[in-house]
């Protein structure tokens, strides 16, 4: 995913189009959607990793 723009030869072109717009345009847009999704997704796991390690309060 994150070496997906690194090639960008492969995907500098003009067709196919989307909307309009070349492919360059929109395959860049899908790898920054795709990031933040892969990020978001690692945040909501690191995040509910610390909900269960969390030691349960003790009560009287």
């Amino acid at each position: 995913m994150f070496f997906g723009p690194l090639p960008a030869p492969l995907y500098m072109r003009t067709e196919p189009r989307l909307l309009g717009r070349p492919l360059f345009y929109w395959y860049q847009f899908a790898c920054v959607l795709l990031g933040a999704a892969v990020l978001l997704g690692a945040f909501a796991l690191r995040r509910l990793g610390r909900r269960r390690a969390r030691p349960t309060e003790a009560r009287d």
